[in-house]
């Protein structure tokens, strides 16, 4: 998901998400100006920083093909 134009003190939350989340935050200059990795499901507050940006929610790295693999590189 992408929100752009976030305004300054915007506090996001991860209610209701089933997998964690990686959650970063770029100003207008594509800087990174706040950065979550792996938040995972049920956190209230979650602040973005004293900056206006864009703010950005990815799948965590565990999750991005499909999920976690087992020993061996196998799926559960």
């Amino acid at each position: 998901m992408v929100f752009p134009d976030t305004e300054p003190g915007a506090v996001f939350n991860t209610r209701g998400m089933k997998a964690p989340i990686d959650i970063e935050k770029v100003d207008k200059n594509g800087h990174i100006v706040e950065s979550y990795k792996s938040v995972p499901p049920g956190i209230q507050q979650i602040p973005t920083g004293p900056y206006e940006g864009t703010v950005i929610e990815t799948p965590s790295e565990g999750y991005r093909d499909g999920g976690f693999l087992q020993k061996g590189g196998k799926k559960p």
